[in-house]
């Protein structure tokens, strides 16, 4: 087959459902193609005569029968979009060390064992391999479209398999993970209730996110921030971030004067909900160190910094052993009660609350401007549940009503409840309804919950409550 000169100055070729076997070696003669389309053949291997085709920028070879890919395919280094899918690659060997152009990458629907080394792909925005597609909506990939399919009767795709299996067995097996667009997919992955369950549940994808955390690139460090404190608020997958030793990259970041407000913030977030999560947590997450990166976020120029690290304080305090140890730092006090005097209300709030769960009372109504607690402290009102058993509390309630001369949301500071008692308290505090409102509540809901079918019953019982 010999070139003429008319078909040296072709620039897009499409050879697509023509049941082709071999590929044209002639063909990479063309000195100007850029845009080559081979879809839908019979194609089992590319020659390695394609890497002569320097000018190449676009090469789509989907539902073939490839079983391997030529190295010389690197030397295509203007290529922009490669895609190979549906075809037999298992372990594709792509060196993309040379392709810095490579916007698009298609391996969707191959059996692949091993995903290719992409960390050098800095301009990619658009993956798919296994059973996912990945596509960025803009060049700083804090939004991107995840597609994960399921329907597929390929045995690679089993059904017993959870539909990320895949996905996530691929991108943790090599360094790929800390790869932008792959750390913005995982994080869009948390935000489903199932997937993150899955995912918690891997032992290996949590280290390798708490990894992720290492990373030199501030935007996968922020991915994997948002997808671990997400994780973190789950009290088992806690108790095994702690194992994996989170707290090391937690704290490295912590002290890094160069990082970002929003990799900042988010990092914190995982410390606030893990704090959060239970007593054993909290006291193995404050260290001196900790504690000295807390404080000098307290007081950073960021107010959203300065509420997420009181929050962490607070959540940290909640644990008796970390109060005795917070509440022993004067220079955290001397802050809190600073704090107390600025003019953002967020910062004001979460400096307060702190001070209230490290048992400052009297520090925060001299800095809150309070009006001084009586001689007798707090006048608590609490009130247990019981079902219609709340009748008996509203009599006693009259009782003290009738003895005091008082209302009782006058006689308490604070009215709180169970279940039952927690509608009294509502109907009491906030709505300020009398007792006898409150007695004729009660047998208008224990008439319906008792003589009516159970579907209707717990219908009127939810309309009831709403009322309140």
């Amino acid at each position: 087959m010999s070139l003429s000169e008319h078909w040296k100055s072709v620039a897009c070729l499409t050879i697509s459902g023509c049941s082709l076997s071999v590929f044209p070696v002639e063909l990479t003669r063309l000195p100007l193609l850029e845009n080559l389309y081979l879809d839908n053949n019979k194609l089992t291997q590319l020659p390695s005569e394609l890497g002569e085709l320097t000018t190449l920028k676009v090469l789509t070879v989907d539902h073939n029968m490839l079983a391997s890919v030529p190295a010389e395919l690197r030397q295509c280094v203007g290529l922009v979009e490669l895609s190979l899918e549906h075809n037999r690659l298992v372990r594709p060997l792509l060196d993309f060390r040379a392709m810095s152009e490579l916007c698009t990458l298609k391996l969707f629907g191959n059996p692949i064992e091993f995903l290719p080394e992409i960390l050098p792909l800095h301009k990619l925005r658009h993956l798919s391999f296994a059973n996912i597609r990945i596509k960025g909506n803009d060049s700083s990939l804090k939004s991107v479209d995840v597609e994960i399919k399921t329907e597929n009767s390929s045995s690679y795709f089993n059904a017993s398999r959870h539909r990320l299996s895949a996905f996530l067995s691929l991108i943790f097996r090599s360094s790929s993970c800390h790869h932008p667009l792959l750390a913005s997919a995982m994080a869009k992955i948390m935000q489903d209730d199932g997937d993150r369950v899955v995912v918690g549940k891997d032992e290996n994808v949590v280290q390798q996110l708490i990894s992720m955390m290492s990373s030199d690139n501030p935007h996968v460090i922020e991915q994997a921030s948002y997808a671990l404190s997400v994780l973190a608020a789950d009290v088992s997958v806690a108790m095994q971030l702690m194992k994996s030793d989170i707290m090391q990259p937690i704290e490295s970041l912590l002290m890094r004067s160069t990082m970002g407000q929003e990799e900042l913030k988010l990092v914190l977030q995982v410390v606030v909900n893990l704090a959060f999560t239970s007593d054993d947590v909290a006291r193995k997450i404050l260290t001196k160190d900790v504690l000295r990166s807390l404080e000098v976020l307290c007081a950073h120029r960021d107010t959203e910094v300065q509420r997420l690290a009181l929050f962490a304080v607070g959540n940290l305090a909640f644990c008796l052993e970390n109060r005795h140890t917070l509440v022993a730092s004067e220079s955290l006090r001397e802050l809190l009660l600073r704090l107390m005097g600025t003019s953002d209300l967020r910062v004001y709030k979460a400096a307060a609350r702190a001070l209230a769960i490290l048992g400052e009372n009297e520090n925060l109504r001299r800095a809150s401007r309070a009006r001084p607690i009586a001689k007798q402290g707090l006048r608590i009102l609490a009130m247990d549940g019981g079902g219609m058993r709340g009748l008996a509390t509203v009599q006693m309630l009259k009782q003290i009503e009738q003895g005091t001369g008082k209302r009782i949301h006058e006689m308490f500071d604070l009215i709180c409840g169970t279940s039952t008692g927690g509608m009294l308290a509502v109907a009491l505090g906030i709505k300020q309804m009398t007792l006898d409102e409150c007695e004729e509540i009660y047998k208008n809901l224990g008439k319906r919950v008792f003589a009516e079918p159970v579907n209707e019953a717990g219908s009127n019982s939810q309309k009831l409550i709403s009322e309140l």
